[in-house]
């Protein structure tokens, strides 16, 4: 099994990620894309299988709670980083402007940084619904075709 460079995903996924295409929270960082993507751990492809808020959030004026940390748990079907398996936790903020909402039974292009010895993303991270990732996941297929995570 031949994984591709650390580089090669760097460029591809700086390329994917073009200025236009992010929200206006994720412009304030601005390292070149290839050194803001330095920290990414893991590009992967899975369907989230369960989903589990961490942290709840009240609401201080009208009261209502929402989940503030949710951890997604993903049957991956294909990756391109090493060391991805079969199953991989995700954590990410829903309750924030950046942060991602994962659905159950759905699948997603995830690209997640390490935190504190977990997985984590967000909308400024890359994370997007797989049909929505058809031009992303060409141009990771162009530096290797990535594998299946045993």
């Amino acid at each position: 099994m031949r994984f591709p460079s650390a580089s090669r995903v760097v460029l591809v996924l700086a390329l994917a990620l073009a200025p236009g295409v992010l929200l206006a929270c994720c412009l304030s960082d601005t390292r070149p894309f290839p050194e803001r993507f330095k920290s990414i751990q893991a590009v992967f492809v899975g369907e989230v299988e369960a989903v589990t808020c961490t942290e709840r959030w009240q609401h201080p004026i009208d009261g209502t709670v929402r989940c503030n940390v949710q951890q997604a748990t993903f049957h991956v079907t294909r990756a391109w980083t090493p060391a991805v398996s079969r199953t991989a936790i995700v954590t990410a903020n829903p309750g924030t402007s950046v942060g991602y909402e994962f659905q159950i039974g759905r699948s997603y292009l995830v690209l997640a940084a390490s935190r504190k010895g977990q997985l984590w993303t967000g909308v400024c991270a890359g994370t997007v619904p797989k049909e929505g990732a058809e031009s992303t996941l060409e141009e990771l297929d162009h530096i290797g075709s990535g594998y299946i995570p045993e």
